[in-house]
């Protein structure tokens, strides 16, 4: 269980099968934009149970936006850190190809 400290509470990450090797997949990947890849690691370097501070100062944003990303995460999986509202109508945040692998793995674990 990895824990993250926001405005006086602790927020854990929920980790759900598949989903760490996932993240770190689409980041071997190299078609992600940079904010996406930052969400991704802060989630997988919390899961991996790295402090928040530390997680912070390594990929130099502020600790409460690295608890953010967790709780976004743990709140909606994979698909809220790769949402982004200010994205132009049209665009996806990750290839089309990486997300049928995410459902496939999905199915396979459902099964």
């Amino acid at each position: 269980m990895c824990y993250t400290y926001k405005y006086g509470k602790t927020n854990r990450t929920k980790n759900k099968k598949n989903d760490l090797q996932l993240m770190e997949e689409i980041l071997a990947a190299g078609y992600i934009k940079h904010k996406f890849a930052l969400r991704l690691q802060a989630v997988i370097n919390r899961a991996k149970g790295l402090s928040t501070s530390k997680i912070s100062l390594f990929l130099g944003m502020n600790i409460n936006t690295v608890s953010d990303h967790v709780n976004r995460y743990n709140d909606g999986g994979i698909e809220a850190l790769l949402c982004d509202k200010t994205r132009k109508p049209g665009t996806v945040p990750i290839p089309v190809n990486l997300k049928n692998k995410r459902v496939s793995c999905n199915i396979q674990i459902n099964k």
